[in-house]
């Protein structure tokens, strides 16, 4: 507990958008320091923290309070597979999508029955284009996709570093290799600095701008029904992407489009039930709240949420981990 900070018993009401009626997104984290691979981009598996996990019961309870009380629960985790037993609780938010790295699928393609079993149809996979910092062997997340893609839609995530704006042309190389896998989207983010050794391969700002313009062309070489390509807030330049797509804000007061949900209407609960407002910034130092008698509880006028940046160019987790290091 953060100490001079107050509770409140409920979290603030905002929407992603204001004329949006979603509810609020809350990421359940299942387990941390369990995997098989140790990729150095990973969100979770990067502060040092002792691995843990959740029950299963106690978790089960806990999604079922969150969804009663109106909000959007979304499972997240190391790699769940682990523990396939996990997946039990995916129907239960109707989360129809699995993250993974792909290693266990490529050693043990069974395990698609039950994941299917459980209403998944979605798998996410860390495909290591450049291999810089995923750990995972491209060759075994490839025979994943092949294990995947004829009875899961497949989608492949691929961590953005500079490399990408000293030649944009690898944008489009990547989006080829996933059509030729047989993947039916591509997602591009950004690799946010979350250590020192990685702040010279992160996108700046005006390298995210140079990125962003050549993912939008690309959106548009490629039909929807070829390839859906993806880009997370986590790129920032929030007015650029309002910019490219003003049609579909061109009805909207643009002051009124809140780019980024962290702290407003998406939280993370850690498996210590510690409440961060990003999963970039699950640091300890960057903890909001707790998730204590089962609700969540925020800290009053907690500096670690970034209010007033909602509508920066900048995306404030990246903002605030490459001012550590500066």
């Amino acid at each position: 507990m953060i100490s001079g900070k107050e509770l409140t018993s409920t979290v603030p009401r905002a929407n992603f958008f204001r004329n949006n009626k979603d509810t609020i997104s809350v990421a359940y984290i299942l387990n941390e320091g369990y995997c098989n691979a140790h990729c150095s981009h990973c969100y979770v598996n990067i502060h040092g923290r002792e691995p843990s996990s959740r029950n299963i019961e106690e978790a089960k309870q806990d999604i079922e309070r969150l969804k009663e009380q109106g909000y959007r629960v979304l499972l997240r985790g190391t790699e769940i597979l682990i523990n396939p037993s996990y997946l039990s609780l995916f129907p239960i938010v109707e989360q129809n999508y699995l993250q993974t790295n792909g290693i266990i699928i490529s050693q043990q393609p069974s395990i698609l029955n039950k994941v299917s079993e459980h209403g998944i149809d979605n798998i996410i996979l860390t495909y290591p284009f450049l291999n810089e910092i995923s750990s995972a062997p491209i060759d075994v997340v490839e025979k994943a996709v092949k294990e995947c893609k004829n009875d899961f839609s497949v989608t492949l995530s691929i961590i953005i570093t500079n490399k990408f704006a000293d030649n944009s042309s690898l944008l489009g190389e990547a989006c080829e290799q996933a059509l030729d896998l047989g993947a039916r989207a591509i997602k591009f983010i950004r690799l946010m600095p979350i250590n020192p050794e990685q702040k010279t391969i992160t996108l700046n700002e005006e390298e995210s701008g140079l990125v962003l313009r050549e993912i939008n062309s690309l959106k548009h070489k490629y039909s929807y029904d070829d390839l859906i390509i993806q880009t997370p807030g986590c790129f920032g330049q929030f007015n650029l992407r309002r910019s490219l797509n003003r049609n579909k804000f061109d009805k909207m007061d643009l002051t009124e489009v809140y780019d980024c949900p962290a702290g407003i209407c998406h939280f993370v609960i850690d498996t210590n039930n510690n409440i961060f407002s990003c999963l970039y910034l699950m640091d300890k130092s960057f903890t909001i709240g707790n998730y204590t008698n089962k609700n969540l509880s925020i800290y009053q006028n907690s500096d670690n949420i970034p209010w007033g940046k909602l509508n920066t160019e900048e995306c404030p987790a990246y903002q605030i981990w490459r001012s550590r290091y500066d």
